[in-house]
């Protein structure tokens, strides 16, 4: 699963670089004011068997006094609170076990080989 905001710089090497070793990746886009939304489209084409692509319309919080202040005023459904939009794209992916991968991590072969090792033995955190 991957949140996405403003991400065009690496948006295309960071998926690529965990493509193959994952099973499904959900691309998650809140409200890209850059090149994001087009690139997330390429992926789409490139991958699609792979790439679920889901838009969240509500601008988030920011962690720290935004969001603090909104949790004060007692809205603890609201859509704006980070919590609330990590559970709504958690919803949208498909399996047991979700890797939160970020739009500007590109993963190495460290990554690749922990992933399998981990797919030898699932454990709940990798």
């Amino acid at each position: 699963m991957i949140r996405l905001r403003n991400e065009e710089e690496f948006l295309l090497p960071a998926v690529e670089s965990i493509a193959d070793a994952v099973d499904e990746i959900v691309l998650v886009d809140n409200l890209s004011t850059d090149d994001t939304p087009r690139l997330i489209a390429r992926l789409r084409q490139k991958y699609p068997r792979k790439v679920a692509c889901f838009s969240y319309p509500y601008e988030v919080r920011r962690v720290g006094r935004e969001h603090q202040e909104l949790v004060a005023s007692g809205d603890l459904s609201s859509p704006h609170l980070s919590g609330n939009y990590y559970n709504w794209c958690l919803r949208r992916c498909r399996h047991r076990y979700v890797l939160k991968w970020d739009g500007d991590m590109i993963a190495t072969a460290a990554f690749r080989d922990a992933i399998a090792q981990w797919r030898r033995q699932p454990v709940p955190i990798l």
